[in-house]
């Protein structure tokens, strides 16, 4: 190269700028461009080192290959140093290189890891510029998106779980994008890390973010991740519960107003942590306002759980028309075994009772009516109670059993404890 990088940022600028393409970035690092745009980087004039980290922003980012010779180059000591200043563009642009560098490989996020620069990006994601912040999450949801247990380790470590959470206070701003997808990432590893999310209480600000509906973006990934914190256990399930996300997820799938993404992320996200549910209260709500086939066997499932050991949640179970729902169901394979389950939490009888065809039925056991071809009634006999003595008796009638009739002749009649008059 022919030109002196150091003394003004025209030019390298304007090599960023001509990095728009893999096969131009690869060309000008042939020609020589990428030694000289990193010595360009550690020039003190601000406004140069600003040009410097973009251009290499620009190369770094098309392929893991010109990441790597980036980092041969030694370019992630001078980013960090670049991120130790007053200045707002060079610290954004420093940040969204280091980022784009992690993003490729475990091997490069590692290299990054290494240098130190966890805490330093974590004591800037409350840092006010918006672009600095969220090019700090960015970094830190890069480096955990390899799902690398070592790296996820440090990342833990150094509180990136609080730190992404105190950054999602305040108004639901897009800033809070990479730091909503890094706590899916590290809640997904697991259950630990999706316990100490919970112990941050990054809950209620993801809960509040999926009910703010002024980005679908945010409440898509909103959803997803309060997916990967749910999955683990009933416990975790739970803590959804008790913030009422579950209910809220079934709401937005339930919404006109709700954009289609959005609808079906949160009926995935019910289909992930369903089947781990333990709260009854939820599975029935669910249960009776969801009539979609995909929710069925993960509910049932989780019923097929609950109700074996809780009377209360049997009896509540009859009384709301969940049985006599259950009771209506076709056989499938995928759900024949819960129903079988369910099934045996309840006597007979109310079984019966609670059957979709209980009334038709009731009324051809007690009246046995016959139809003549007109569609009259030619015989029908009175209501007797099911299993009752005298709905069995087929004998003859003694002596006092008439006298007692023929007193009651003009009257009612009584068997047993069931009464009724005469029919006309």
């Amino acid at each position: 190269m022919t030109w002196t990088p150091t003394r003004k940022p025209a030019p390298a600028l304007t090599l960023g700028h001509m990095m728009g393409s893999r096969d131009m970035a690869d060309r000008l690092v042939a020609l020589g461009a990428l030694p000289e745009l990193i010595q360009t980087l550690s020039n003190p004039n601000l406004n140069v080192k600003q040009a410097a980290a973009f251009a290499l922003d620009a190369l770094v980012k098309h392929s893991p290959e010109l990441a790597q010779d980036a980092v041969n180059c030694n370019i992630i000591p001078l980013l960090i140093k670049a991120i130790d200043n007053d200045n707002i563009n060079v610290k954004q642009t420093a940040l969204h290189c280091l980022a784009h560098i992690v993003k490729h490989t475990p091997a490069l996020a590692s290299k990054v890891v290494e240098a130190g620069v966890i805490p330093i990006a974590v004591a800037h994601l409350n840092h006010h510029p918006r672009g600095v912040q969220k090019n700090a999450a960015a970094l830190l949801r890069d480096v955990a998106k390899h799902q690398n247990p070592r790296l996820n380790h440090v990342m833990v470590e150094e509180k990136v779980l609080s730190g992404f959470v105190n950054m999602l206070n305040g108004s639901v701003d897009e800033k809070f994008l990479p730091a909503i997808v890094g706590l899916g990432y590290l809640a997904s590893q697991s259950d630990r890390f999706a316990q100490q999310i919970i112990d941050v209480e990054g809950v209620p600000r993801l809960h509040h973010i999926l009910l703010c509906p002024t980005s679908e973006q945010l409440q898509v990934n909103a959803a997803w991740t309060l997916a990967q914190v749910g999955k683990h256990s009933p416990d975790h399930v739970g803590t959804l519960c008790d913030e009422g996300v579950l209910l809220t997820l079934l709401s937005i799938t339930q919404s006109d107003g709700a954009a289609e993404c959005v609808r079906n992320k949160c009926r995935d996200v019910l289909r992930t942590v369903l089947h781990r549910c333990r709260r009854y209260e939820d599975l029935e709500t669910i249960f009776l306002q969801d009539n979609s086939e995909e929710l069925l066997p993960p509910l049932l499932n989780a019923l097929a759980k609950v109700l074996p050991c809780d009377v209360e949640a049997r009896r509540s179970f009859v009384m709301s028309q969940g049985l006599r729902k259950v009771l209506g169901l076709a056989s499938q394979p995928i759900i024949d075994v819960s129903l079988k389950t369910i099934y045996k939490c309840f006597p007979e009888e109310v079984l019966d009772f609670a059957s979709p065809s209980y009334i038709e039925d009731l009324i051809d056991r007690t009246y046995h009516d016959t139809w003549t071809g007109s569609g009259s009634i030619t015989e029908a006999k009175p209501l007797q109670r099911i299993g009752s003595p005298d709905s069995c008796s087929t004998g003859p009638v003694s002596a006092a059993g008439e006298e007692e009739l023929g007193n009651k002749s003009n009257g009612g009649v009584s068997v047993g404890d069931v009464s009724w008059s005469e029919s006309e």
